[in-house]
C-alpha cells in the first residue's frame, strides 16, 4: 500500500475520489481496512444479536433501537472514514 498523507500531515486512512456522479472512498492503510471490516461486522452481528438473543419474535421496540444505533454507528464510521481521508488527485497531480 502506498503512503497517502493526510492535509495536516498525519497517515491517511483512506483516499477519496470525486467525479460529477460520485464520491469513492478507499481504505489505503490498515487502520483504514480495520475499521471498515469493524463496522461490517458491526452491521451483520447486530441483526442477529437481536434475532437470536432477544424475546422470540423480537418486538418492534428492539427493532427501533436496533435503527438508531444503525444509524449512530453509520454516521461514526462516516465522520472518522472523511476526516481520516486524504484526496486521491493530490497524489496523482503532484501537488
Amino acid at each position: 500500500m502506498s503512503e497517502h498523507r493526510l492535509p495536516g500531515g498525519g497517515k491517511a486512512w483512506f483516499v477519496r475520489t470525486r467525479s460529477r456522479t460520485s464520491y469513492k472512498i478507499n481504505p489505503c492503510s490498515a487502520e483504514g481496512w480495520w475499521g471498515l471490516i469493524g463496522y461490517t461486522v458491526l452491521m451483520t452481528v447486530s441483526p442477529l444479536a437481536i434475532l437470536l438473543m432477544g424475546p422470540q419474535p423480537p418486538s418492534t421496540v428492539h427493532w427501533i433501537i436496533w435503527a438508531v444505533l444503525l444509524l449512530a454507528m453509520t454516521a461514526i464510521f462516516l465522520v472518522l472514514a472523511f476526516r481520516m481521508s486524504a484526496p486521491l488527485e493530490d497524489k496523482e497531480n503532484g501537488r
